[in-house]
C-alpha cells in the first residue's frame, strides 16, 4: 500500500549518496556551463514548488497536496547542506499529510 513511500525514500537515499560524487566529477569537468551541477539540481524542485504553490492558491488544499508539497521540501532539504536540519520535520509532514489524507478519505 505505501510502496510509493518507499520507493521515495529509496530514490532519495540515493540521491543523497551519490550526489557528492557528482558534484566532484562535474567540477572536474570544463566549459559545462555557468550554473554548477549543485545549483542544477535544485532547478527542478524550485519549479514543482512554484507549481503546487500556485496551485495550492487558487484551489482548495487537501491533505494529498500538502504531502506533495513536503515531499518536494523533503528533496530540496536534502540539496541543500544548510536546510538538512529541517529534512526530518518535512518528511514528519508529508508522512501525517498523507496518512490524514487516508483518514479523511
Amino acid at each position: 500500500m505505501m510502496l510509493w513511500y518507499l520507493a521515495f525514500f529509496i530514490i532519495a537515499s540515493g540521491v543523497l549518496l551519490t550526489r557528492n560524487s557528482l558534484l566532484q566529477q562535474t567540477q572536474q569537468l570544463a566549459g559545462i556551463g555557468s550554473i554548477n551541477q549543485a545549483r542544477r539540481l535544485l532547478i527542478l524542485p524550485l519549479l514543482i514548488l512554484g507549481w503546487l504553490g500556485a496551485r495550492l492558491v487558487e484551489q482548495q488544499i487537501s491533505p494529498f497536496d500538502l504531502a506533495a508539497f513536503g515531499f518536494v521540501l523533503t528533496t530540496l532539504t536534502l540539496l541543500l547542506p544548510k536546510l538538512r536540519i529541517l529534512m526530518l520535520p518535512c518528511a514528519f509532514l508529508s508522512v501525517m499529510a498523507v496518512l490524514g489524507g487516508i483518514l479523511l478519505s
